[in-house]
């Protein structure tokens, strides 16, 4: 019959030749060794911690069909600019892809200046300039970023930019046409990063921060999927060029690139722009060579 009391038990687990008092002197080293361990795992945490916030987080975007773009008329009360450019509203199909959760960041975007793969934002020193600030930090989104210098870093980190159709389709909720991105409520600064004139004294911009906030710092504006600062903090670089209608535009979601333009639209508006420019099919454009305050970028790639 064994027996079960807790000598016997520590014999068990010690082996032969170990006895109840060896046993109990193991317990305390055991701890030792346990608390080392968790310390060592700690600091490891910490410098797994550190270059995460380098790390791209992708978002999967099922794809399916929307409608893309507005008519005049579409606006609400707050929204009476619906542009001549955002037309005519059209159906595109979009293959599922993935796109980056968050404008693209100053530490993930120094990851690819340190790999000698792309070049410093060009920056002069004025307020709202996210490169080289000592006053902010690594999780605000780099901007003075050219579409050229966009496109090199989508492709040193694994991707692309996104076709202003994915983008869109992306905004919409998916397919959900959501007039904005985080669905039918009115903008606010509790939602995006804007210029929120309406209700709070001047100056407003960056709702009163007069600058890009932090990656992220508006949950309640996430897309149904998850993806931050669709609408507001910074105007966004797509793949296509600009063209000043959608007549004879693709409608399988790819870029639209023919002909070429030195033009490129920008997508989600920035922490300068009135509420009219959060709507999800509000679009501008600018040179490609001209980096703006306003202006940074979110990378896309296809489903691996």
């Amino acid at each position: 019959m064994v027996s079960s009391r807790s000598p016997a038990t520590a014999e068990v687990v010690g082996g032969p030749g170990h006895s109840p008092q060896r046993w109990r002197w193991l317990i305390p080293g055991l701890t030792l060794c346990c608390l080392g361990a968790a310390f060592l795992a700690g600091l490891l945490w910490d410098g797994g911690a550190a270059a995460d916030a380098r790390e791209i987080h992708w978002v999967d975007i099922p794809g399916g069909s929307f409608t893309m773009g507005s008519a005049p008329g579409d606006g609400t009360p707050l929204d009476q600019e619906p542009g001549p450019d955002e037309g005519p509203p059209h159906q595109v199909t979009v293959p599922s892809f993935q796109l980056a959760k968050t404008e693209t960041t100053v530490a993930q975007y120094r990851a690819c200046v340190e790999a000698d793969a792309c070049t410093p934002p060009r920056v002069d020193g004025r307020p709202a300039e996210t490169w080289g600030r000592d006053d902010l930090n690594d999780r605000h989104p780099v901007n003075k970023v050219s579409w050229d210098q966009a496109v090199e870093f989508c492709a040193w980190a694994g991707g692309r930019l996104p076709s202003e159709a994915e983008w869109e389709h992306a905004a919409k909720g998916a397919g959900q046409d959501l007039p904005y991105a985080w669905g039918t409520e009115a903008p606010s600064c509790e939602r995006a990063v804007f210029n929120d004139y309406q209700t709070i004294p001047s100056p407003s911009r960056g709702c009163g921060a007069q600058r890009p906030a932090e990656v992220c710092s508006r949950p309640l504006g996430n897309t149904p999927q998850g993806l931050c600062d669709m609408g507001g903090n910074l105007w966004e670089w797509v793949q296509d060029g600009h063209h000043h209608s959608y007549e004879g535009a693709p409608t399988d979601g790819s870029p639209w690139e023919t002909p070429g333009s030195d033009e490129h639209p920008m997508r989600g508006a920035g922490f300068t722009s009135f509420v009219h420019c959060l709507r999800t099919s509000n679009r501008r454009h600018r040179e490609g060579d001209k980096p703006h305050k306003n202006t940074g970028f979110r990378c896309a790639r296809s489903q691996p």
